[in-house]
């Protein structure tokens, strides 16, 4: 992880660039975080943070119907 973020880091501080995050998890169902979800049965405070800080992109496709794109 070291390797990746000295990679890609501005030589220029004054240059910004966006902080993006990608959560790819294995059976996360739409409902199971709590920001989309008030009545969800696991907290998630933390995602949920992430959430409202940030943009939610609820509109994804998987190119198959199991879950082999995370296994």
């Amino acid at each position: 992880m070291l390797f990746f973020e000295s990679a890609f880091a501005s030589r220029d501080p004054q240059e910004q660039h966006p902080n993006i995050i990608l959560i790819l998890a294995d059976d996360l169902g739409y409902g199971d975080l709590g920001c989309y979800n008030d009545q969800s049965k696991v907290a998630t405070p933390c995602l949920d943070r992430l959430a409202s800080e940030g943009i939610r992109l609820t509109d994804a496709h998987s190119p198959v119907i199991v879950c082999t794109p995370t296994r």
